[in-house]
């Protein structure tokens, strides 16, 4: 009964629909020049920017679905995104020597998020076997997450599998992931 408050509890918190499919934000960035700026420097500035744009978009947004039935309403749910975001593309870009003008698009899928935060859930209640089924999921809807890799590798290594364990944490340090390597870097000495 606890596991599954815990978990209702989270899913309540985030507001998380695990159908929910993905969204995308496009947002355009024009930078003016300096003098010392050169195509490469307003490029890394305007996709900063745009990112932040982004971003701040993507976390006040919020998806409402209700669903009426003979007048009834039988469905009422809020999908917020706070976080999930799976990828930045870069539409178009171009420079004239005084502007550099970026339009970028940002996507988040909500789906793995859901899993990915129960598989932590179904960790800390050391329901082992299901956490290790969702972060597969995760895996399956996004192999470019880091740190779904860590996670993995933690639920691995408290399943008793410690050399995949470990395999999935050296795979999400390779990726980048800080926790990994932090990890990674302890276990060494």
């Amino acid at each position: 009964m606890k596991k599954i408050l815990f978990f209702g509890l989270i899913c309540l918190m985030f507001g998380f629909n695990p159908c929910a499919q993905a969204i995308s934000f496009v947002e355009q960035y024009d930078y003016d020049a300096g003098e010392a700026d050169s195509k490469l420097t307003c490029r890394s500035i305007s996709l900063l920017q745009v990112k932040r744009i982004l971003v701040e978009r993507l976390g006040t947004y919020l998806e409402s679905n209700t669903v009426v039935t003979d007048h009834q309403i039988t469905r009422d749910e809020i999908v917020s995104f706070s976080a999930g975001i799976v990828k930045t593309e870069i539409l178009e870009e171009s420079w004239d020597g005084k502007i550099y003008r970026l339009k970028a698009r940002v996507e988040a899928n909500p789906k793995w998020f859901y899993y990915y935060h129960r598989g932590r859930a179904y960790r800390k209640t050391g329901e082992y076997r299901k956490s290790l089924k969702d972060f597969n999921t995760v895996v399956q809807i996004d192999s470019g997450i880091s740190r779904v890799y860590f996670e993995r590798g933690a639920t691995l290594i408290k399943m008793g599998k410690k050399r995949k364990g470990v395999q999935n944490i050296r795979k999400a340090a390779s990726m980048g992931n800080g926790d990994a390597k932090r990890w990674l870097k302890l276990k060494k000495k």
